[in-house]
């Protein structure tokens, strides 16, 4: 996905916790860390495609949710945490949209298809400007993360599995009808599902005692 197109995500995203906790992230950080893993030299080995990188994405989700535990966001909105957690859902939101965009899904790489990796994401940016999100994503079909379930050994484990279990019914329906609407859709739930699972496990505490867990490789 182009930087625009991230950032129409990222938006997304700071309505939908809003609407659903009350609680207002810093939307400057959110959009840039929704764009800073294209600009950023630190990112340029971590690849935006998601056998390369989600090993990355899952631990900044645990750090996220260990780092974070101990503070009630909705009371200190404006506080240098929010920012930080705002920056950091960005980056992640990042990544796991371009696992379910078309030209990253199929792994088209820009060795051998820049072309067309490129025009796709130009078509997708123009389409993504006045996109009306399905809602709720009603084609999608994935359970939620049940919180109950959660311990010391299976959390890394359970996101991940959550994750790519979103790309691989991202995968046969892209197989069906492959369609911008289709990306920003999946785009969308994945993103939605996360940060809603992220802010609901620190809520609940059900990693209370575990720091070191986010380090597990």
């Amino acid at each position: 996905m182009l930087a625009e197109t991230h950032k129409v995500i990222a938006n997304k995203i700071y309505n939908e916790v809003f609407d659903e906790y009350g609680i207002q992230l810093d939307n400057n950080k959110l959009l840039w860390g929704s764009i800073a893993p294209d600009y950023l030299p630190k990112y340029k080995f971590i690849r935006h495609y998601k056998d390369e990188s989600i090993n990355y994405v899952v631990n900044e989700i645990l750090k996220i949710i260990l780092f974070t535990k101990y503070v009630d966001i909705s009371i200190v909105p404006q506080s240098i945490v929010v920012a930080s957690l705002s920056k950091k859902i960005g980056i992640i939101s990042h990544y796991l949209s371009d696992y379910v965009c078309y030209p990253h899904a199929q792994r088209w790489t820009f060795s051998d298809s820049m072309i067309k990796h490129i025009k796709y994401e130009n078509n997708l940016n123009d389409f993504a400007k006045s996109y009306k999100f399905d809602q709720p994503q009603s084609k999608i079909y994935v359970p939620d993360i049940d919180l109950d379930s959660l311990n010391l050994h299976n959390t890394k484990k359970t996101i991940k599995k959550f994750i790519d279990q979103v790309v691989e019914e991202y995968n046969k329906t892209a197989s069906k009808t492959a369609s911008f609407s289709n990306d920003l859709d999946f785009a969308n739930f994945i993103n939605r599902k996360m940060i809603f699972f992220i802010i609901d496990t620190m809520r609940e505490s059900v990693l209370e005692g575990q720091e070191t867990l986010a380090f597990q490789i």
